[in-house]
């Protein structure tokens, strides 16, 4: 049985959530904590598959653990509802595993978790575990490296002592502090990004919870771990996702499992030519996905394709 809790966040759709929860069910947690968003106004219906989502999930509970639901009634939104959930969580725990319905996490995810949460549980510079990487290719020797900045939280750990940090409405301070951070770690277009992704979550323009995240990663000046391979796979990306509708172009797709034991590396420093990098390359993919999109072309589909 796996000793590290796990918390689990769904929402309306069945055939993802049977893909991710697959893989917590082969772990076995010792305590498992469940959270649903509630059903809109506006969507017909939306009720019945919450509740197919909901059932599925406790009717495939076949192993002794403990239990806590935390179900809305209402629609609370993604941003209030995932971060109000692991708020939530962390009334309980001191560390954490996070997973959204759509992602499958290789099961060497969650070893990889544990030990990190253990290694680094004393270091304050480390504040979360990321499963998601798309270098594309190794670039380290280690097992994992670190990021300032990291992408996506597609499956990801962290501890109480971070997550405290968290503010959903956040508040601007030492902003040229934070901009003398940012061209340090990043490309020119990377802190344009995240100049206006912090824009938007504190004007509260989207229903966002992971800008706040990075926010705060970037205020204290902390660092994610990233594995040196991928271990997580989104499901999810499609028409009925809230935010992925389309595939990102720096998206990996493919996802790999962590060898043991874990090979740490010497020292705790962000990989900054990782971080410059992969920013540079997605605003520019991202630039060359809208300008496809505006004359009509597949975006996911090269301008050199036949067909």
């Amino acid at each position: 049985m796996f000793d590290v809790a796990v918390l689990f966040c769904t929402f309306n759709r069945l055939n993802t959530v049977k893909k991710s929860f697959a893989r917590i069910r082969d772990i076995q947690p010792s305590r498992l904590y469940l959270s649903s968003d509630g059903p809109r106004d506006s969507f017909s219906g939306e009720i019945d598959k919450i509740m197919r989502v909901r059932e599925y999930i406790e009717q495939n509970i076949d192993w002794e653990c403990t239990v806590h639901k935390n179900y809305s009634d209402t629609n609370l939104g993604c941003g209030i509802k995932m971060s109000s959930a692991i708020s939530w969580a962390f009334e309980h725990e001191d560390r954490l595993i996070i997973i959204e319905d759509d992602c499958v996490v290789d099961p060497s995810f969650f070893r990889y978790c544990e030990e990190l949460l253990d290694y680094y549980k004393n270091d304050g510079r480390v504040m979360l575990i990321d499963g998601y990487c798309n270098a594309g290719k190794a670039i380290t020797q280690d097992s994992y490296f670190f990021s300032a900045v990291p992408e996506d939280y597609w499956g990801w750990a962290t501890w109480k002592r971070v997550w405290d940090k968290y503010e959903y409405d956040i508040v601007r301070s030492n902003e040229r502090d934070i901009l003398s951070y940012l061209k340090k770690i990043t490309s020119r277009g990377g802190v344009k990004h995240f100049l206006q992704c912090f824009d938007t979550v504190s004007s509260h323009r989207t229903d966002i919870w992971d800008y706040q995240l990075l926010y705060m990663l970037v205020k204290e000046q902390g660092v994610a771990i990233l594995p040196n391979t991928n271990l997580v796979f989104n499901a999810g990306i499609g028409d009925d996702a809230t935010h992925t509708i389309n595939t990102p172009t720096y998206y990996s797709s493919d996802s790999h499992q962590m060898a043991f034991p874990l090979k740490h590396p010497s020292t705790v420093e962000s990989a900054k030519k990782y971080d410059k990098a992969i920013w540079k390359s997605s605003l520019v993919n991202e630039m060359i996905r809208f300008i496809k999109q505006f004359f009509g072309i597949d975006p996911n589909k090269s301008i050199f394709s036949k067909g």
